[in-house]
């Protein structure tokens, strides 16, 4: 999809997105829907590798992920795609188009 040749939209304010951010520990499998918020704070105490599951993809949807302790596993919900693994500390963006998720970014 490409853009309109009409003006853009500016916004003369900083965003704020209301219950936009989500800190949570997780203690199995964490499947997203899109009534979860897009910046996801999440903490796996349980010893080991968890999955985060996302939602089915939808044009223009987002979520940024960051971890705390031991490894998750972002992954793509019907089809188990891996698109990231992270480590303490590690965050990673992810963004779909009408068909799939892509990784963006992974720091």
């Amino acid at each position: 999809m490409s853009y309109t040749d009409k003006q853009e939209f500016k916004i003369p304010r900083h965003i704020i997105l209301k219950g936009g951010v989500n800190v949570e520990t997780l203690t199995g499998v964490r499947t997203m829907t899109y009534l979860d918020s897009q910046v996801q704070i999440f903490t796996n105490d349980s010893g080991s590798d968890l999955d985060c599951k996302l939602p089915s993809a939808k044009d223009g949807a987002f979520f940024i992920h960051n971890t705390g302790a031991n490894n998750i596993h972002i992954r793509d919900d019907a089809t188990s795609v891996t698109y990231a693994i992270l480590a303490t500390g590690q965050g990673c963006m992810v963004a779909s188009d009408a068909t799939e998720f892509h990784l963006v970014i992974k720091a």
